[in-house]
């Protein structure tokens, strides 16, 4: 999977980082210029967990990516009312174009952005469509462990999203797959 080289490093690194980029969105960036257009790292290549969720004590200072933090600060700028109009919308249809802007969307911390429930199947809908990509990084997802796990065992919004569409209880522990995911469309 390719992820902007902007999200890899330290909580701290990567937060300061992103914070200018959030900056450039309340003057009226895209989220794609803000975020998606500079350098990207290979996941494959390139050591680190995706982090799902922090800051964590135990990740702190070693080079992640992560994945939550996009998504986190620019509905803590929306919360005080900085970007424009219509930002929060532009930002949510723009994470399902790729694969690792979804992640944001699937980081538990990130939940406010799936309230409305007419979020929730196009969001589904995008997992469904990178499903190969989110998984090929195998056990690499972590909400602040330093050790990682695959996806779908990672607590994630994926969980929240199909109980919500009325997945049973118990579908929700077994293995995941494709078919599934699609089962649910």
């Amino acid at each position: 999977m390719q992820i902007p080289a902007l999200l890899h490093g330290s909580y701290k690194e990567v937060r300061s980082r992103c914070q200018k980029n959030v900056s450039a969105l309340a003057k009226g960036a895209s989220f794609e210029s803000a975020f998606g257009s500079g350098a990207m790292l290979d996941t494959t290549a390139t050591a680190g967990l995706l982090v799902l969720d922090g800051p964590s004590a135990s990740l702190s200072s070693d080079a992640h990516f992560q994945c939550f933090l996009p998504l986190r600060l620019i509905y803590e700028a929306i919360d005080r009312g900085r970007p424009p109009q219509g930002l929060a919308e532009a930002v949510f249809h723009a994470s399902l174009q790729t694969p690792w802007s979804l992640l944001g969307l699937l980081a538990p911390n990130n939940a406010r952005w799936l309230y409305l429930e007419q979020r929730l199947r196009p969001t589904l809908e995008a997992v469904e469509r990178f499903w190969n990509e989110l998984t090929q990084c195998g056990p690499r997802y972590t909400n602040g462990s330093a050790s990682g796990q695959e996806l779908w065992p990672a607590y994630s919004n994926l969980q929240h999203i199909l109980a919500r569409l009325g997945a049973p209880t118990e579908s929700l522990t077994q293995p995941l797959t494709r078919a599934d995911l699609s089962a649910w469309m």
